[in-house]
């Protein structure tokens, strides 16, 4: 209960405290927004501590909480046949979208992924791994095949279902002649299927100094449900708001909970709504000195208190009291404690505020 904290408010000047707001990357494509429609699941009453603060609920969460997962269609029915399937693989993805940059080669390198569409009447199924033939004006180009392990289930394609395989298309690519560019796979138990490609692009023509003799290659993965598109970006009303944490202990010690407050302010003329399973991650960890081995009590996820107030108001702000357990040990390793707060809610959107606090622990 929040009369029974023992708050060090004088101290709060002597705790280094960052705040951070994340960003946006670069989107690609239309950015989604995804209503929080679940119902809430927080079991505790609907009431407000005498200064209005939100109680702590001990409410963990779970994945279904913040995610949407999508039962793939039963393996039933014979095979498919070629016959039976329509193939096209719609766009590259050039690697330097997404995360996946590591170096010069890899930025001029390509993937993307054949979308299977069962177009019959009848039920069929998928699996292992497709072979790939890539051609250029009808001759077949001298790519390296590479390889990669078959270690999803078989795949039911009912009529109208879809799966996919991903395809990377590696750097350096420099050819001698350019397309039309054609492409054929060869699926397990189905035979050759051509795939269009209504993407003109090719990898570029980068080289590796410390590989001069790197050639393109051509990549397959195993069949998957789905068409295996990426999706846009969820975009969520709360990456308007900020955190702010106050009520910090002087110091933590040891197996001892870390109770604090972190209040949610809205800067913005239209009122928030918390509705739904809005949630955060906890976080502690406690790097080690002096070769001490370092702590950590992992990556936890609760669900926010939102019985009591279901949104912030415009111009407005909610302070909700928060809990954080601390490991058990003898001492801490470190003079400091690291202490991450971050929220989340369906469709892990981006641009959510976040809090990373440091606590002195005195050792």
């Amino acid at each position: 209960m929040r009369a029974a904290r023992r708050w060090v408010t004088s101290a709060v000047g002597a705790v280094a405290l960052a705040l951070a707001v994340t960003g946006c990357g670069t989107v690609h494509g239309t950015a989604t927004t995804m209503p929080s429609t679940m119902p809430a699941r927080v079991s505790a009453a609907a009431t407000l501590g005498p200064d209005g603060t939100v109680p702590w609920v001990d409410e963990p969460a779970t994945e279904a909480d913040f995610t949407t997962a999508v039962r793939p269609a039963p393996a039933t029915g014979p095979t498919c046949r070629a016959s039976q399937l329509d193939a096209t693989l719609p766009r590259w993805i050039h690697k330097s979208t997404g995360g996946e940059v590591n170096d010069p080669v890899m930025e001029a390198s390509m993937y993307g992924y054949a979308v299977l569409t069962n177009t019959s009447h009848t039920a069929c199924r998928l699996d292992g791994l497709p072979k790939v033939r890539l051609a250029a004006g009808g001759v077949p180009l001298d790519l390296i095949q590479g390889g990669s392990r078959n270690d999803g289930p078989a795949v039911g394609l009912p009529p109208g279902g879809k799966a996919n395989f991903r395809l990377d298309w590696d750097a350096p690519f420099c050819p001698a002649s350019h397309g039309p560019y054609t492409l054929d796979a060869d699926l397990p138990g189905a035979g050759d299927v051509a795939v269009r490609l209504t993407d003109p692009s090719v990898p570029g023509c980068a080289r590796d100094d410390t590989h001069p003799d790197l050639a393109s290659s051509l990549t397959p993965g195993p069949i998957a449900a789905g068409d295996g598109q990426p999706r846009p970006p969820v975009v969520s009303p709360l990456r308007n708001l900020t955190a702010r944490a106050t009520h910090l202990p002087a110091r933590v010690h040891p197996g001892r909970s870390v109770d604090f407050d972190v209040t949610l302010s809205n800067p913005t003329g239209t009122a928030v709504s918390l509705a739904g399973r809005p949630g955060f991650t906890l976080e502690v960890t406690c790097t080690g000195t002096n070769g001490r081995q370092g702590l950590s009590d992992g990556f936890k996820e609760y669900l926010l208190n939102n019985r009591p107030v279901t949104r912030v108001p415009a111009h407005g702000s909610v302070r909700f009291a928060i809990r954080a357990a601390v490991p058990e040990a003898s001492s801490f390793p470190g003079p400091q404690l690291s202490l991450t707060w971050r929220m989340i809610t369906r469709g892990l959107p981006a641009g959510l505020p976040y809090l990373v606090l440091t606590l002195p622990t005195g050792a």
